[in-house]
């Protein structure tokens, strides 16, 4: 019977050259794996506690490699999950302490891409290209062994890219990317499984990968458990500050032809253009309420032969980015590798009083519903694999009015 959490550590072996690596499966007492839409690259910490002088021995000192390879059990009736497999390299050891002959010490690691993307360079031209064509190129040329999940954009690029490293290469065309369905932004970021470069709306709408409960524990039922909310803290409901200061309500850019000596002039405004839920039914808004309504304005560069179409995107990405930055959520699970960053899950809390008259369960309908995960903290420990989940929506199950 398989139980909540559990795993086998197949290898986390440290390598300084091509030679056996040095097996540090047995001595670790923490291992996190961080995962984030807003971050290129994993970053991963192991606690170690060392009686064998491991730092000595191989030595130590920042050049070297790590596998990692980490499996999730399975039942027998189960179809097999891939397993977690990164190629890492250490680039720091922090927290070292030596308690008589025992000495514990935190290795960070990153993605090995990610470290040979600082000797890489692109420098190329394109004509009537789009953002997403450009960055399959540049990726192709980071020659990772991850996939590239992408979705391509519409818009239409005449550059050169600059003699930049490949990472910093995509990140500057993401934030000219846009799509017609979704609308900016894009994000580009690593999961434990891929890549991905894809628009925030379309990770939001997307069909929801697993369902969490949260229940009483201990229902007899392992897979039952494994289904569980075991923590939960809201982090914010809103953020009327952030949402006036970052143009959500409402704001103005002119784009400026420095040739021409023209300008352009476009406007955005939350209460009046229909904005519909991607997670939910109902927009955080009331009708009959204030409205709050700034006077921000942007002054964007804009000519003939570099055409960003910056009307078409430029407000209403910056609109529903900061939509998905109000309602938050963290939630502490038992680990799937197969849920990454850029999903979405369900979660279902129970009302906690119900309506009189009724005696059966009842949702939660503020915290009820489809969430879209924006980080991942995956946690080995001896007790078990768990993840803490940082989730956002953009409205709620309720209205109002």
């Amino acid at each position: 019977m398989k139980f909540a959490g559990q795993y086998n550590v197949k290898s986390f072996k440290v390598y300084q050259s091509a030679d056996t690596g040095l097996d540090l499966g047995g001595v670790f007492i923490d291992l996190s794996i961080y995962e984030n839409i807003f971050s290129q690259s994993l970053s991963v910490r192991a606690t170690i506690v060392d009686t064998h002088d491991f730092v000595t021995l191989i030595p130590i000192i920042g050049q070297e490699s790590v596998e990692l390879e980490i499996e999730m059990a399975t039942d027998s009736e189960e179809a097999p999950i891939d397993p977690i497999k990164l190629d890492l390299v250490i680039y720091n050891i922090t927290n070292i302490e030596r308690d008589g002959e025992t000495l514990t010490y935190v290795l960070d690691m990153t993605t090995k891409d990610f470290i040979e993307n600082f000797e890489k360079r692109v420098c190329t031209g394109h004509r009537k290209e789009s953002s997403s064509s450009i960055v399959k190129k540049i990726f192709k040329e980071l020659g990772s062994e991850k996939e590239l999940n992408i979705t391509a954009s519409d818009d239409s690029q005449t550059l050169v890219v600059p003699n930049m490293t490949p990472f910093r290469a995509i990140n500057w065309l993401k934030n000219k990317s846009f799509s017609n369905n979704y609308s900016a932004p894009y994000y580009f970021f690593e999961t434990a499984n891929e890549y991905r470069f894809k628009p925030l709306l379309e990770m939001a709408e997307s069909d929801y990968v697993k369902e969490y409960t949260k229940t009483v524990p201990n229902t007899g039922n392992p897979a039952e458990e494994e289904l569980k909310i075991i923590n939960y803290t809201v982090i914010s409901k809103f953020s009327v500050l952030d949402n006036i200061t970052s143009g959500m309500y409402a704001a103005k850019a002119r784009t400026v032809d420095l040739i021409g000596r023209t300008y352009d002039q476009f406007g955005h405004n939350y209460w009046d253009n229909n904005y519909s839920p991607k997670l939910a039914e109902n927009k955080l808004q009331a009708s009959k309420a204030y409205n709050y309504s700034p006077k921000n304005e942007y002054l964007l560069p804009e000519n003939y032969l570099n055409p960003y179409q910056q009307d078409k995107f430029y407000l209403q990405s910056k609109s529903n980015e900061q939509i998905f930055k109000n309602f938050k959520i963290k939630v502490d699970v038992f680990g799937d590798s197969r849920v990454s960053s850029g999903d979405v899950i369900r979660l279902v809390f129970p009302e906690a009083s119900l309506p009189e008259g009724e005696l059966g369960p009842r949702e939660d309908k503020n915290y009820s519903g489809n969430w879209l995960i924006v980080a991942i903290k995956h946690t080995f420990q001896k007790r078990g694999y768990t993840m803490t989940v940082e989730l956002v929506k953009d409205g709620s199950g309720v209205s109002y009015g």
